[in-house]
């Protein structure tokens, strides 16, 4: 991105900048995991990385609820009221982070309802198990992922 030097000095010194928003090589294939409402996900990838968290409603939820990473101790809770058939969508990768609710086909942006005090972005530890945790027993989803490796 940059190339600064001090053009006046006798011995040039040169750094060069270079900016990768993305830096790991990813996997073609997806990879995806239910949670019900835990589950053990392991993940072959090299580095920690991001998910797509996709929670459904099969009752409604008063007062929000909580995802949990408990090999990581990472939680992230989402305030607000939820009917049966609502999806709740919560993208962890780098660069994309995002919530939404899904609701009667409208997709909506709700992240004013990420609990203010625990709001860890949840993310995947490579060849371990995250044990993967939902607060209510009417909360089931799917956790999907692309396998990082080694890049730039």
């Amino acid at each position: 991105e940059s190339i600064s030097a001090d053009p006046f000095a006798k011995k040039q010194r040169i750094q060069v900048s270079i900016i990768c928003p993305d830096p790991y090589f990813l996997s073609a294939e997806e990879s995806h995991v239910l949670i019900y409402p835990q589950s053990n996900i392991v993940t072959l990838s090299d580095t920690t990385h991001g998910a797509i968290f996709e929670i459904n409603c099969s009752a409604a939820i008063t007062g929000g609820f909580t995802i949990g990473n408990t090999l990581t101790g990472e939680q992230f809770t989402v305030d607000g009221d939820y009917e049966s058939g609502d999806k709740i969508t919560l993208d962890t990768r780098l660069g994309l982070k995002a919530l939404t609710l899904t609701r009667n086909g409208a997709t909506m942006n709700i992240l004013q309802y990420m609990n203010a005090d625990e709001h860890d972005w949840l993310q995947l530890v490579p060849l371990d198990n995250n044990y993967i945790t939902l607060s209510a027993a009417t909360l089931s989803g799917l956790v999907r992922w692309q396998t990082h490796y080694e890049g730039v």
